[in-house]
């Protein structure tokens, strides 16, 4: 009996020494790229990044994100059953929520990213565009419920997610949701970027250059007129 009652607290000690922990994250504020203006950590669920999301009735509700009528939210998500996989949520506003349309404009890329980062949940595919591989460019419109996207692949060690909130219209908050509900408050209209703990910020910009951009349209022009040939 008592080896019986030993070998279950070593079990149960093994499985929570092996449990994933959250990842503590750095946020800058892209005017201060040498003091990080806060940390957060990772929303970590058993789930894939879409699954967390939770889309339904043209809504999300991603669990542990502090949703509101008027507030935007960005969080990071970290997959326990994959730790290491992290993907990159954004929503405006909540489900049910009486305001009237909104429409709200959110820029943001992820460079350094060991796999090929790839929107995997959104309500309109139309509302967001992916001009180069590591770039995003949302135009959101909704009214009366809520509005979003997650962006899923990032890993490595050595990523920065850039965010500019262009425009949001009517919203009036913006945060940095964090797993330990400890949320960091934002100023609407200004850029952040989010690192893993003691990590440098890329300096890239928001958006590549004009150059960059093109070179990544020729690439799928010529994908696509090979796969044609084929």
């Amino acid at each position: 009996m008592r080896k019986h009652i030993s070998g279950l607290v070593f079990g149960l000690a093994m499985s929570v020494g092996f449990a994933t922990q959250a990842t503590v994250l750095d946020v800058f504020n892209s005017n201060d790229l040498s003091n990080a203006f806060g940390t957060i950590d990772t929303i970590d669920t058993a789930q894939t990044g879409a699954q967390h999301y939770n889309f339904f009735s043209a809504s999300g509700h991603p669990s542990g994100v502090p949703l509101g009528d008027q507030v935007a939210n960005m969080w990071v998500h970290q997959d326990t059953n994959n730790p290491g996989q992290y993907s990159f949520g954004f929503i405006f506003s909540q489900d049910n929520s009486g305001v009237p349309t909104n429409n709200a404009l959110v820029n943001f890329r992820i460079v350094g990213s060991d796999t090929a980062v790839f929107i995997s949940q959104g309500d309109e595919a139309v509302e967001v565009s992916q001009p180069t591989a590591d770039t995003f460019l949302g135009d959101f419109t909704y009214s009366n419920n809520s509005d979003g996207i997650m962006v899923s692949g990032i890993s490595g060690a050595d990523w920065t997610i850039i965010i500019d909130s262009v425009t949001f219209g009517d919203i009036t908050s913006w945060n940095a949701a964090s797993g330990d509900s400890n949320h960091l408050a934002l100023t609407l209209g200004d850029e952040y970027r989010i690192t893993l703990q003691d990590n440098a910020p890329s300096t890239a910009a928001i958006v590549p250059s004009p150059g960059a951009v093109a070179i990544f349209g020729l690439g799928l022009v010529g994908l696509v007129f090979a796969r044609r040939r084929a």
